[in-house]
């Protein structure tokens, strides 16, 4: 009985876990190329760019895209939402 039932806990974390790792690498890969973007086209003098998930963030939870200087400051650009899109026009 209890073996059945470690068997269908490993089994289930077995379908489960790499659904979540690749949605999780997806979103990463997604938000950093969108915040890329979005610090040339709106801090065209930034260094760099800086695409991170926060769950407390002044716009709310989600990914949120910041511009580098060469100090390494970060600068608010733009909130990407809990599932970051292509880049898009901001208003």
């Amino acid at each position: 009985m209890i073996a059945t039932r470690v068997f269908v806990v490993v089994a289930l974390t077995a379908l489960v876990l790499p659904g979540i790792m690749l949605t999780i690498s997806i979103q990463t890969d997604t938000a950093t190329g969108t915040c890329a973007v979005y610090a040339r086209h709106y801090a065209p003098d930034s260094v760099g760019s800086s695409a991170r998930f926060e769950l407390f963030a002044p716009a709310g939870p989600g990914w949120q895209c910041y511009a580098l200087n060469t100090e390494g400051d970060a600068t608010f650009i733009a909130p990407l939402g809990l599932i970051p899109s292509t880049p898009h026009a901001l208003r």
